[in-house]
């Protein structure tokens, strides 16, 4: 078996499993004669290494050849804010593979607060090499070396502008089965079992799967809608806060059989958000999917319908009964011949007497009544 078929059928089994990608690297770094290799999660804007919550505990991320883990630690820990390195990779995106030396001077790096670290580990250059690009961020492979061997530099940058074309592909195909793994297809009938709205959500709040109820919420109420497939409220600051709630529960430490969940109220409506996978893969891409339920915050059981609350007029009463239908209050001005500044009139009242924000919650009141009485 020549090299080249030997590669592919090894790249070939990384699209349903990472990890094997740290046996592509052990291969790289022996038919280069490079020391150690890494492949890295990087930020977009400023080429950072990004570093995920499982390295302490497993060395999982990002994918390592050839560190210790004491190496690692360190360089966490003490030297990763040193790192020359990144800002020349910033500059010069490699699109094509190049040896880092070819833009910072071994002489320079010496002088440099990390210097200590690459000296312990025999490492003065590296070849980097764009495996994977989105539109924030990009995937890595380093490969480490001593300078001062050149055949071993000349060796990676052939080898990698030999293979880049092939590495892309796989790890682009690999990319898209996992993100196929984590498809709402399987969870329709689940999200139908739901009591309440139910929305499945990745770490965006983009919405990959409704049920019913969601559909209806999202249609009939003023609080929460679907904006360009993303959840969205319409205050600013209530906006903010549900992606950031649903993008840090990524952080809790994920159980299957006990999956992380947070319960938060925003904008009159209840959230309960349940993380249904690991928050990151190997190298720290976020595609776990969010069970995202949602009630008003002011639904309470009840034995009468909502529009017969005391303290309402009669033409409030109307306007309840009319929105607790699933109607608007348009449709309550053409019912009763109201003039628009009247009906609005009475919605100001209706929304200060029954303590509420918008139409969906009465609308969910009913419901419950509905649900409870027949």
């Amino acid at each position: 078996m020549d090299l080249s078929q030997k590669l592919i059928e090894l790249l070939y089994k990384t699209i349903s499993d990472i990890s094997l990608w740290k046996t592509v690297l052990k291969e790289i770094t022996q038919l280069t004669g490079a020391s150690k290799g890494i492949i890295m999660l990087r930020d977009k804007a400023t080429a950072e290494l990004y570093i995920t919550q499982s390295i302490y505990l497993e060395l999982d991320s990002p994918l390592l050849y050839g560190f210790s883990a004491e190496k690692t630690f360190e360089y966490i820990d003490h030297y990763y804010q040193s790192d020359p390195w990144t800002a020349i990779e910033n500059v010069h995106h490699p699109v094509r593979p190049y040896a880092l030396s070819s833009y910072y001077e071994v002489s320079k790096l010496k002088q440099s607060a990390f210097w200590p670290w690459l000296d312990s580990q025999q490492i003065s250059d590296t070849v980097v090499f764009e495996l994977f690009e989105s539109s924030k961020y990009w995937v890595s492979i380093n490969l480490y070396f001593d300078a001062d061997d050149s055949q071993v530099k000349t060796a990676c940058i052939n080898f990698l502008n030999q293979y880049q074309k092939i590495l892309r592909q796989y790890w682009e195909l690999g990319h898209t089965f996992r993100l196929s793994k984590s498809s709402p297809d399987g969870f329709y009938y689940f999200l139908e079992q739901q009591n309440s709205a139910a929305f499945l959500v990745d770490r965006h709040t983009k919405v990959r799967a409704l049920n019913d109820k969601a559909r209806q919420l999202v249609t009939d109420g003023d609080g929460l809608k679907i904006k360009d497939e993303l959840l969205f409220i319409k205050d600013k600051l209530g906006r903010a806060q549900l992606r950031r709630r649903i993008c840090d529960i990524s952080n809790a430490q994920y159980q299957i059989d006990n999956p992380p969940e947070e319960n938060f109220d925003i904008d009159g409506l209840s959230f309960s958000c349940t993380l249904l996978g690991k928050g990151e893969d190997l190298i720290g891409l976020d595609t776990a999917l969010r069970l995202l339920t949602v009630e008003s915050a002011q639904v309470r059981p009840t034995t009468k319908p909502i529009w017969e609350t005391p303290g309402l007029t009669s033409r409030e009463r109307q306007l309840v009964e009319v929105l607790a239908d699933g109607g608007r209050v348009v449709d309550f001005m053409n019912q009763y011949g109201i003039a628009k500044s009247t009906a609005h009139a009475h919605w100001g009242n209706v929304k200060h007497k029954l303590d509420i924000q918008d139409r969906s919650e009465i609308y969910a009141s009913h419901k419950l009544f509905l649900e409870n009485n027949l």
